[in-house]
């Protein structure tokens, strides 16, 4: 078990956010509210972050309604309707002095505070993101973004290029690979998803 208080990770300040606006338009539900293993989507993610960090993240998005509204700081979507690159940019925005934001989605359920552990431990400030891939595809919502990649971000959306994914493969990357086996990035996306994630428990 990596530890988040191992040199390599207390380097850099990273300040957690949680992109909690996905609409779950393929699922037709609302991908936050949809409780999992007793809990929503939101409350399960929310614990995660915070045991890795050790304090409350911040989370990104429009109609969210946290376990606890008055200990949550809320930033909303900084154009509402342009995805998480709306989101992402947002929190940027808000990073204070931080070197790095931590994203991570609701709709990540089996990602494992492990996970993000080794993800902290790759910060490197000559790379302008650290993500994860799973068999060679790039899993472009949960990863570390430098704050120096602002304007990029902030061009794209002036552009309406709007997939995180295609622009993490201009910037210059980092990534850290999971293992094929593994389920810890499993997507949840469709009523047939949600389907298979309800058999695993």
């Amino acid at each position: 078990m990596i530890s988040w208080d191992d040199e390599s990770c207390s380097r850099y300040s990273i300040q957690p956010y949680i992109l909690a606006g996905g609409a779950g338009k393929r699922l037709g539900l609302d991908k936050k509210n949809i409780r999992f293993n007793g809990k929503t989507l939101l409350e399960n993610t929310i614990e995660t972050v915070e045991n890795v960090f050790k304090r409350k993240p911040d989370l990104v998005g429009n109609n969210i309604s946290p376990p606890d509204q008055n200990n949550y700081k809320i930033i909303p979507d900084i154009i509402e309707g342009k995805g998480p690159l709306g989101g992402l940019i947002s929190a940027l925005l808000n990073r204070k002095s931080h070197t790095f934001v931590f994203t991570l989605p609701t709709d990540l359920p089996l990602i494992t505070e492990n996970e993000i552990r080794i993800l902290l431990t790759a910060a490197d400030d000559n790379h302008d993101a650290i993500v994860f891939r799973h068999r060679g595809i790039i899993q472009p919502l949960s990863g570390l973004f430098h704050h120096r990649t602002l304007p990029f971000w902030k061009q794209r959306l002036a552009q309406n290029l709007l997939s995180i994914r295609n622009g993490i493969k201009i910037l210059n990357c980092k990534f850290v690979d999971i293992p094929n086996s593994s389920s810890a990035l499993f997507n949840l996306n469709t009523i047939s998803d949600l389907d298979h994630l309800r058999k695993l428990f």
